[in-house]
């Protein structure tokens, strides 16, 4: 099944609002729940350079524990914050507190994708988007998008 999610991918890429698209980001959500990963780590990168702060994108690592989010601190200076240091609560929001949620961020992009470029790729061995792009045919600055990297199953509960 995997490998057919995978060629999915590589078939869609990049990818269209059409039936497809949202049959693509269902197998790979269906995988990604099959391997019932519940504590792991992300660093998860925002590529848009609109982003909500300080105009530049953003990194952040989220360790997560019983699908839950434990940990989340700048995996890189952003503004005044420093490397390490914890994502303000104010801040949180605009992050995914797990792998679970960039689904509803690809299927949600998929939904209004009219007049957009939708490009998604999915890791080949746990399934979950890890590059994502939503970009306007209309106008330039208006892209939105993350990478997802450094992803690793936490064992030392």
């Amino acid at each position: 099944m995997r490998a057919l999610v995978l060629a999915l991918s590589a078939l869609l890429a990049p990818m269209v609002c059409t039936a497809s698209a949202v049959d693509t980001v269902n197998i790979a959500e269906a995988e990604w729940r099959k391997l019932s990963v519940r504590h792991y780590e992300f660093t998860y990168r925002t590529t848009d350079v609109a982003f909500p702060l300080e105009g530049q994108a953003a990194a952040v690592k989220i360790r997560v524990r019983h699908g839950k989010p434990v940990l989340m601190h700048f995996a890189e200076n952003y503004g005044r914050f420093r490397t390490g240091d914890p994502v303000p609560k104010r801040l949180r929001a605009n992050f995914p507190h797990s792998l679970d949620v960039l689904f509803n961020t690809v299927r949600s992009a998929l939904e209004f994708a009219e007049n957009r470029e939708i490009f998604t790729t999915y890791d080949p061995r746990y399934s979950f988007p890890d590059r994502h792009s939503n970009r306007s045919r209309e106008m330039f600055d208006d892209d939105s998008g993350f990478v997802v990297t450094e992803f690793q199953i936490l064992h030392d509960l």
